[in-house]
């Protein structure tokens, strides 16, 4: 996956810091505590918007790619074993948003809050493309998306091979039990899966 969707990936996952960032420049306008309020207004228009955005490009891609696996569009049939779940959300990719968001409530000059947010979403935004980091947003959960370890076996293949597997709302999933599915490669470790339950 290229960086430009590790970037949305990323951003998709500030909705929320951006929705609160949004209110507190509404509510600092409306105790009229503003100083240039057309630029911060503005600016957490921006950030709001691009969330969003950010948010509904990454949801599509992921049900597009899903869509043309149901339509026979691609993908590997595969025979596979899932064996844990993943998260998607971890403790060390926390820290992406946590601390952009801590470093904003704790500060009530907006002035400060708004230049902190800034260099906290830029650095940390850099280092998430830098560690490819380009499956873990709370938005792919929200979403229903799960993320599985799986063995894997292609069809024409005779050994096994270890992957993380993306699929989304596996609501019959057995773990240890074995399933058809056809995958499409997302990169070099993790694949996209439209899981058969019936084989």
């Amino acid at each position: 996956m290229n960086s430009f969707y590790t970037w949305i990936t990323y951003l998709s996952g500030h909705i929320p810091i951006a929705f609160i960032y949004f209110i507190s420049v509404l509510w600092a306008e409306y105790k009229n505590d503003l100083v240039c309020p057309y630029i911060f207004i503005s600016l957490s228009i921006i950030y709001l918007v691009v969330s969003i955005i950010a948010a509904v490009v990454l949801y599509n891609k992921y049900d597009t790619q899903l869509k043309n696996l149901q339509i026979g569009n691609g993908g590997n049939k595969s025979i596979i074993r899932p064996t844990k779940i993943k998260s998607l959300f971890t403790s060390d990719a926390m820290s992406y948003y946590v601390l952009p968001f801590a470093a904003f409530a704790s500060s009530d000059d907006l002035v400060k809050t708004t230049l902190i947010l800034l260099v906290l979403t830029l650095i940390f935004g850099i280092s998430f493309v830098r560690e490819r980091m380009n499956l873990y947003t709370p938005c792919l959960i929200l979403f229903g998306f799960v993320l599985f370890s799986c063995k894997v076996n292609n069809i024409d293949d005779a050994d096994d091979i270890e992957i993380d597997i993306l699929t989304k709302n596996p609501k019959k999933l057995v773990f240890g039990c074995q399933y058809q599915a056809v995958l499409q490669r997302i990169n070099d470790t993790t694949a996209i899966a439209l899981i058969y339950y019936d084989i």
